[in-house]
């Protein structure tokens, strides 16, 4: 086998971490792939594969509409990995073949407001034909948005052209992916903006290459201001036609909702300005609540018409954000796009959310040869490459997504069937196989149908099939591969599996010579057996279909590799590669690892010619590390790898290095030593004079008797030399207690905030998920804590950007650390210059203030104005007022003297819970102070309040008490119902050792949750809470119960009648009426329906004689038990035609009301020439004789209304 080697060294190489792009406008200005060193990873791989539409399998959809999905594919705007990262959580959509488009909905104030999407998932959209668009959002100003980005956006040069509108066009060809999504949401603009922004967009239509796609949102309108439509009409049509083109589509803001003609008027205009209403997306926001949002779904598809407009959906990946695990996601997912049946083909008509599968068609991109698919998502705990594990450790990258199944899931059985699943412990390739599994028996043959195709079959045509049988002692698959044809597509041809050893993965190739000419509709499995098996399962890997040889090209092998790396302490690299591609035979490139064993690692693969590797750890003392970059073709046959060869540095001696838990300490105090000396040390000896070093747990403690100042030194050594690094303590009365974070969710102020998710507060709230923003254009930015009292200031710890995610570049570049007595006079104690680090700490000598303030003067490393900090983290200690002499006191008696004095008032020890003992408990409490008395004879007051504490606290033998008060105080609704969100408090209280912690639980006691905040019930159930507190004695109180029933809902009214609609007197009415409510129930006896004031009952049929032609009203009242009541108003109309009296001549006909086919046909030739007064002449002379009295009513009242109408 042929080794193509190169290495390429740089001096100044640069291996960072490549991240997905994103730029305020005058940043995007000044971009080009030529100076971008994270350019070439963000590139797409993957063409946009073409689709098939096909046979359907709901008989509901309809072709003519389309869905966009504006979906967040990565958790932030800035920080995201360009082709994945070494972690499993990634939004790995997979129900693509319903979206028709799919915007990556990123951008904020403070990190960039032009964002494309990310190469991986710009792959997986293409691999399943899928056309992509970044964002450009211009967020409202109380969001931080400023009319300055959109004034920037819209600068023209004197020739006309927009550079603005150029770089769009330029970065989406440079990375591959299909055009923008426009969002101008910010306010302050005016007609002249408005004209402006047309003419930038019309511009685009002109520059842009013809499979490139702009949406507009409706938002800003003609005048500039922002005013959501909820339609298209003659505010917004500018943005979208204006005698050409100016939008390729526009998504209609969520208000098309407030009118059922929105959309039928968007309908009429869009078709009216020459575009087909398709290109209109009405939106409905499902980020808050995903498939528990209530559309007003008749609106866009009327029942029995044409759809009037294209389904956008606003932020579906709600399913992924909201759920608690991947088994949680999957079930959110699959009840979202398919329904609550799991079955595309049993979607639920007429219910809130019937699955996305019951309006819009699903499409394939298994439309040519070869197709292979091995079920991996983009993600796994392992990677597998031809079933052998070659990665063990978490990944994603959704640039490798299979096409998934396009039925999720169609199972069909006599019997329990057996279910199919992704399964993330076995792959034959990739990180997930199809499992399928359960009892199979005589009695539940299973058929799975799985993938739409059309593929054409000829004479070399194979279907090959990966798997793997769970039972180690079975042989016998009792699985057979189906295919249907386009000619009769729910007409299956099984093929046989046959028999495969056990607990192996096994491949079986069957010829289709037989099929030549036929197109494959349809791919699915079959799996039946004479006896029963018990817990049967088998894994599928991979599934093909190919004309291909089975021989690699071996022009994969790709040429003139490049490798830049750094080394992080001699012992971690990483690595940026690039190579050049040999030929488009390549499907993908793998890379892996050359360990010193001879075994190799899976590192990762991508479909572009770059990739980042992360991490490597250096395997022992090896001075060499070579990687190969291996070309797979599309039916994943491997050519003939490239190898590139890091050379190590010489093996590092150790970095001594280590912490102390406090800086400060009391006399006795035990202060942990945190070794955290480099990787390559093999030994460490400690050296504390001065102090006892107690290393028995495994953790290094030192305690001093004295006060003064200590040095502590540490030693780390290995082969090739050793280190030293110390430390300094200072010992001293003057401290009580540990070190702690001074700030933690005290009062904070700032200069600004971004957003009022982003305040002051979240600076200093111990979470790294939020955080203190400020893009002010005013510097500098500052934030306060006030500690609420003077404390002893020793330590800072500044999370930045990077902490939370977003990109280094945010990292707060220029800032000062400043104290203050009064807030009015600073001291600066820490300033930094240039910092690129996501976590800074500073170290001071002790310093007493009430007030801290960070001053930030650059707070980026780039033109980004927003400072952002996720945590600021105060350490100190609580200032010790005094101390208590017992140099004096040999009994318990006089300790007992000296607590009582007026002396010890200074001390602040509470005596409260001893006062409450007995005598013998306080002379008790009193010898243990003895006992505990220090060296030197001072106690001070943390560590007596902490002796009496302690003392009382083991003579304490009475469990707590726990109150439960709600707010409301009683229930609000009925029958002991609550009608609004109930607010629970607990409240709890112990007289001697004092309650160290309330806890609840709301699943039967399974799970105890602790209590420090009120809690609020908001979702409609009944729940039983249980709640309990412990003391600082150990004391566990018996659990009480209290049953909450809340229902903050009404009742759920759905009639068959929906608002407008039009009846002919042919027409049978029969109002449905289905009243549902999943909180207290319905109250049947509170149920009314009445139309036109008349009492009806639900599925009554209307007598064609009982209605007139007219306009009427249907209104429905519901109460549910908790007295939650709802009413529903419907107007509809009945009318008659010419079509509809001939409709009715032979209905009546049918029925026997008229009883001479002479006369029948009489009259419908009189219909015919439209004689409607001869009509009427010959009904009323067959009245009663061949034409049934009640008919002959019914055609003479609407002739004479036609007859009225006409006059």
């Amino acid at each position: 086998m042929f080794m193509a080697s190169c290495l390429i060294w740089h001096a100044s190489a640069h291996a960072a971490q490549p991240y997905s792009s994103y730029w305020f406008p005058k940043d995007l200005l000044n971009w080009s792939p030529e100076t971008d060193k994270d350019a070439a990873f963000n590139k797409s791989g993957i063409p946009l594969a073409s689709r098939y539409t096909g046979y359907q399998v709901n008989p509901n959809v309809t072709l003519n509409p389309k869905l966009v999905a504006l979906s967040s594919m990565a958790e932030h705007t800035s920080g995201t990995p360009s082709q994945g990262s070494d972690q499993f959580n990634t939004y790995a959509f997979q129900y693509w073949q319903y979206a028709d488009l799919l915007v990556d909905w990123a951008g904020s104030s403070g990190e960039g407001i032009i964002v494309p999407p990310s190469a991986d998932a710009t792959d997986a959209a293409h691999k399943n034909g899928v056309p992509i668009l970044g964002t450009i959002f211009y967020p409202p100003t109380a969001y931080g948005g400023t009319i300055n980005w959109v004034n920037d956006s819209l600068v023209q040069n004197p020739d006309g052209s927009f550079p603005f509108a150029d770089k769009l066009i330029e970065v989406a060809n440079y990375y591959g992916f299909d055009g923008w999504f426009i969002n101008q949401e910010t306010e302050g603009g005016n007609s002249a903006t408005a004209a402006k922004m047309q003419q930038m967009l019309k511009y685009l239509q002109a520059k842009k290459p013809e499979n490139m796609k702009f949406m507009w949102y409706d938002a800003m309108i003609g005048t500039g201001n922002v005013t959501w439509q909820g339609a298209l009409n003659n505010n917004n049509k500018m943005f979208f036609q204006d005698n050409e083109k100016v939008s390729d589509s526009m998504f209609l803001d969520f208000r098309w909702r407030n009118s059922s003609s929105n959309l039928s008027n968007s309908n009429a205009m869009a078709t009216g300005l020459g575009r087909s209403p398709y290109e209109l997306y009405a939106g409905i926001d499902v980020e808050a609540n995903g498939y528990s949002t209530a559309p007003r779904w008749n609106y866009i598809f009327p029942s029995g018409g044409t759809a009037n407009t294209s389904l956008g959906l606003y932020r579906p990946d709600w399913a992924y954000k909201s759920s608690t695990g991947q088994a949680d996601y999957y079930a959110r997912e699959n009840r979202f796009w398919v329904g609550p049946n799991g079955d595309p083909r049993r979607t639920v008509p007429g219910t809130t959310w019937p699955g996305i599968a019951n309006y819009i068609s699903d499409k394939t991109p298994v439309t040519s040869l070869p197709f292979v698919t091995n079920f991996n998502t983009g993600q796994g705990h392992l990677f597998a490459v031809n079933g052998e594990v070659l990665r063990s450790t978490d990944w994603n990258n959704r640039s490798l997504q299979d096409v998934m199944p396009t039925w999720r899931w169609i199972v069909d059985s006599t019997g329990i069937a057996l279910k199919p699943d992704v399964d993330f412990s076995t792959a034959y390739y990739g990180g997930s196989s199809l499992k399928v599994s359960g009892d199979l028996s005589p009695a539940n043959a299973t058929t799975i149908k799985l993938y739409k195709t059309d593929l054409l079959v000829d004479s070399n045509t194979e279907l090959g099939m990966t798997f793997k049988l769970a039972d180690k002692g079975q042989t016998a698959s009792h699985m057979q591969i189906g295919i249907s044809f386009s000619d009769d597509p729910n007409q299956f041809v099984y093929l046989d599996a046959g028999e495969a050893p056990g607990g192996e993965w096994t491949t079986k190739s069957l010829p289709l010579s037989q099929y030549a000419g036929k197109r494959i509709a349809a791919i699915g499995l079959s799996f039946a057996s004479d006896s029963v098996i018990n817990g049967y399962a088998v894994n599928i890997g991979q599934l093909s279909v190919s004309d291909e040889s089975g021989h690699p090209s071996q022009s994969l092998q790709p040429s003139a590799p490049v490798m830049e790396n750094e080394f992080t302490g001699g012992i971690v690299a990483d690595a940026r590669l690039s190579w050049t591609r040999a030929d488009t035979a390549a499907a993908l490139y793998e890379i892996y690892r050359l360990k010193p064993d001879g075994t190799r690692e899976f590192l990762g693969a991508t479909p572009n010619d770059a990739y980042y590797v992360s991490q490597m750890k250096r395997i022992g003392k090896e001075m060499q590390t070579r990687l190969q970059i291996i070309g797979v073709d599309r039916n994943f046959k491997h050519g003939s790898p490239a190898t590139v060869t890091l050379n190590w540095p010489e093996y590092p001696k150790p970095v001594a290095d280590f912490t102390v838990s406090q800086r400060y300490a009391a006399p006795g105090q035990p202060v942990n030593l945190i070794d955290q000396s480099s990787e390559t040390t093999e030994s460490v000896s400690w050296d504390a004079p001065g102090g006892h070093v107690d290393n028995s747990s495994g953790q290094p403690v030192v305690t001093y008797d004295q006060e003064g100042t200590y040095t502590i030194k540490l030693t780390a050594s290995n082969s090739s030399g050793e280190d030293v690094h110390t430390e300094q303590i200072t010992v001293t009365w003057a401290v009580s207690g540990g070190m702690s974070n001074l700030a933690l969710n005290k009062s904070a102020t700032a200069s600004s905030t971004c957003a009022t998710t982003e305040a002051a507060k979240y600076a200093f709230d111990g979470n790294l998920k939020t955080k203190w923003c400020d893009n002010s254009s005013t510097l500098p930015h500052w934030v306060i804590s006030d500690l609420g009292a003077n404390y002893a200031i020793t330590d800072f710890a500044l999370s930045h950007a990077e902490l939370g995610g977003e990109a280094v570049s945010m990292n707060t570049y220029d800032y000062q650390i400043q104290l203050s007595d009064d807030k009015v006079n600073w001291r600066n104690v820490v300033d930094v210059h240039g910092n690129t680090k996501g976590l800074t700490e500073h170290t001071i000598d002790m310093s007493e203030a009430r007030y801290v303030r960070l001053w930030v003067t650059k707070p980026t490393s780039t033109t980004d104005n927003a400072a952002r900090i996720y945590e600021f983290a105060i350490d100190g200690y609580s200032i010790n007022p005094a101390f208590l002499s017992l140099n004096n006191a040999s009994t318990a008696g006089e300790v007992m003297s000296l607590l009582g004095s007026p002396s010890s008032q200074d001390l602040h020890v509470d005596l409260t819970k001893m006062n409450l003992l007995s005598d013998d408990g306080k002379l008790a409490v009193a010898e243990a102070i003895l006992r505990g008395k220090p060296a030197n004879g001072y106690f001070s007051s943390s560590a007596l309040q902490r002796v009496i504490d302690q003392e009382v606290a083991g003579l304490d033998h009475t469990a707590p008490v726990t109150k439960l008060t709600t707010l409301p105080t009683e229930p609000d609704g009925l029958n002991g119902w609550y009608v609004q969100p109930v607010e629970l408090k607990l409240t709890a209280s112990d007289e001697l050792s004092g309650v160290v912690q309330t806890e609840y639980s709301v699943d039967g006691g399974e799970t105890w949750l602790p209590y420090a905040d009120p809690i609020t019930l908001s979702e409609d159930a009944a729940t039983i809470i249980l709640y309990r507190s412990t003391d600082a004695a150990g004391n566990i109180e018996t659990a009480q119960e209290s049953l909450i029933q809340l229902d903050v809902t009404g009742p759920t009214v759905t009639s068959s009648i929906n608002e407008g609609d039009v009846f002919t007197d042919s027409q049978t009415i029969n109002p449905q009426i289905v009243v549902v409510d999943t909180g207290s129930g319905v109250d049947t006896s509170k149920t009314t329906i009445t139309l036109d004031g008349e009492r009806l009952q639900s599925g009554d049929k209307l007598a064609r004689s009982g209605l007139t032609l007219d306009n009427h009203v249907l209104v429905v009242e519901a109460s549910d038990n908790a007295g939650n009541a709802v009413t529903i108003t419907v107007h509809f109309q009945t009318t008659a035609s010419l079509d509809s009296l001939r409709a009715l001549v032979d209905s009546f006909r049918a029925d026997g009301s008229i009883d001479n086919g002479g006369i029948a046909n009489s009259l419908m030739k009189k219909l015919e020439k439209g004689n409607l007064n001869s009509f009427v002449n010959e009904v009323s002379a067959q009245s009663g004789k061949h034409i049934s009295e009640e008919a002959a009513e019914v055609l003479l009242r609407d002739a004479n209304y036609l007859i009225q109408r006409n006059d």
